[in-house]
């Protein structure tokens, strides 16, 4: 009767065997945790395997007890021990390759969630800023700089606080490459190196920038004070502008000095090209006439060269920005 009883167990174990030796099969076969996607839809088959084992739990328990049963018997034959053993080995290590694989999924999907949450909002961000730099102001003046100053003073700080979030995304990095196939590892090598770049570019850009805007605003600033004085002549003890209030008055006294010499040397030549074309048709000898054009033509040396002198003062000034 022993015996009939382990040949009918031997039959049924071999049969549950069959059964683990597929669902390790699939438990051995591990593909590469590439993308959140990919490890959530592995996880989600991970989790049926571990589903269909807690069914069989209860049927694998009970072979296992009736075979240890039947091996206290007397009798019982040496076959009987080794399947009870065998399936009881094969049974422990299909669980545990099951609940390794189902944490080391979850593991995954937790890191590539974390590498998205970190990652996003510092594209997004750099996406914001480079659009930002790329647009043109559309209105000029002190308000339109102030307000594009305080804008990009905001974005330049919200670059700088980057770093955090860039250290999280380099260690999480690390820890995908380690399950990801190996395109997938220098993918996210490369991805990791042009966030790297890109921020450090953008921040540098931006932060020059910021710069430009704020010498850009301390000039409109020193000039709008320069007016002020000008416009209102207050004493030079009670403010000092970029540009001193008697530089200004200075500035004033020699443009109205040119545009009086420019005037009057317009005037004198009007006079002399009228003396010059009437010297043919007064009456007189040719000599005469010559010496009149000469005594005319010295005049006109002598001015030509003070007004050439003036213009060239205007140019330096000019150069200058005076």
């Amino acid at each position: 009767m022993i015996i009939v009883r382990s040949v009918e167990y031997h039959e049924d174990v071999e049969t549950r065997t069959l059964w683990l030796r597929d669902a390790e099969r699939g438990l051995e076969e591990d593909a590469p945790h590439d993308s959140l996607q990919i490890v959530t839809l592995l996880l989600q088959d991970q989790e049926n395997v571990i589903a269909k084992m807690d069914a069989q739990r209860p049927v694998f328990k009970a072979d296992i007890a009736e075979g240890k049963k039947l091996m206290s018997k007397t009798n019982a034959p040496e076959f009987l021990v080794e399947a009870v053993k065998n399936l009881e080995k094969r049974w422990q290590t299909a669980e545990k390759k099951a609940k390794d694989k189902h944490l080391s999924l979850k593991d995954s999907k937790q890191n590539w969630e974390q590498y998205e949450s970190a990652r996003q909002p510092v594209t997004e961000l750099l996406k914001k800023v480079n659009n930002e730099l790329s647009r043109f102001p559309a209105n000029a003046g002190q308000e339109a700089v102030q307000k594009e100053l305080s804008k990009k003073r905001e974005m330049l700080e919200q670059l700088q606080m980057q770093r955090p979030a860039l250290q999280q995304v380099t260690q999480l990095t690390g820890k995908l490459q380690q399950k990801a196939s190996e395109p997938r590892q220098q993918g996210l090598q490369q991805d990791l190196v042009e966030l790297e770049e890109t921020l450090g570019d953008t921040t540098q850009h931006m932060d020059t920038k910021v710069r430009q805007l704020q010498l850009c605003l301390h000039g409109y600033q020193h000039v709008m004070c320069a007016r002020d004085v000008w416009l209102s002549r207050k004493p030079l003890e009670s403010f000092v502008p970029l540009f001193q209030v008697k530089e200004l008055e200075d500035l004033d006294r020699r443009w109205t000095e040119f545009y009086e010499n420019l005037e009057g040397f317009a005037g004198w030549l009007n006079q002399k090209e009228n003396d010059l074309s009437g010297v043919s048709s007064t009456s007189g000898s040719p000599e005469e006439q010559f010496k009149r054009t000469e005594v005319s033509f010295r005049v006109f040396s002598v001015f030509n060269k003070s007004f050439v002198e003036c213009c060239l003062q205007v140019r330096i000034r000019i150069k200058n920005g005076r």
